[in-house]
């Protein structure tokens, strides 16, 4: 299923917060963002479905945290964090086509990536 309407969401969420760091701006837009997702419309609907397929999408989507400068921030995956869910999100394809019969991953000393 095309992930394309939360990919809008969360690409317009990082235009906003490159535009303005304002995690006040940051949080109307999350608020916004959630009640189109709680909508009982077809897009909510959809919206849903998209999250429920891949999850990752609802960090990006509503998550923050703090930095190391303790700034709440959105927290965006970083590419070695988005390497790691494209690999499993493959797997999950490939497992639910009967091609491989299980998933384990095994992450090491991933903490300066982000793991």
């Amino acid at each position: 299923m095309l992930i394309d309407d939360m990919k809008r969401i969360i690409e317009k969420r990082k235009q906003l917060w490159e535009k303005s760091k304002d995690i006040e701006k940051d949080k109307e837009y999350r608020e916004a963002a959630a009640q189109a997702l709680l909508e009982n419309n077809e897009r909510g609907k959809k919206l849903r479905k998209q999250i429920q397929d891949h999850p990752e999408l609802l960090i990006e989507a509503f998550f923050v945290i703090v930095d190391k400068e303790q700034q709440t921030v959105p927290f965006f995956l970083n590419t070695v964090q988005k390497e790691l869910v494209d690999i499993i999100n493959r797997d999950k394809e490939l497992f639910k086509q009967g091609k491989i019969n299980h998933m384990k991953y095994l992450l090491l000393k991933g903490r300066q990536q982000g793991m």
